[in-house]
């Protein structure tokens, strides 16, 4: 118990907080930018795409019996 007082204390959490507490709007606590992932995923996608044409399309059984 003692030990979860001071991690509360020291990361400026609550300890044994109430109800009301815990769903309190705080203005300097509460995130408002979202970031938009849709740019990420298309990258992701395109990029996956790619890779999966590559590997459909080259044999590389070929290149291995070469040598």
């Amino acid at each position: 118990r003692d030990l979860l007082e001071r991690v509360a204390a020291s990361t400026g959490g609550l300890f044994d907080p109430k109800a009301e507490d815990l769903f309190a709007f705080d203005e300097d606590r509460t995130a408002w930018k979202a970031e938009a992932l849709w740019p990420w995923l298309v990258t992701a996608a395109a990029c996956l795409f790619v890779l999966d044409v590559l590997l459909r399309r080259v044999d590389f059984a070929r290149y291995r019996r070469r040598k």
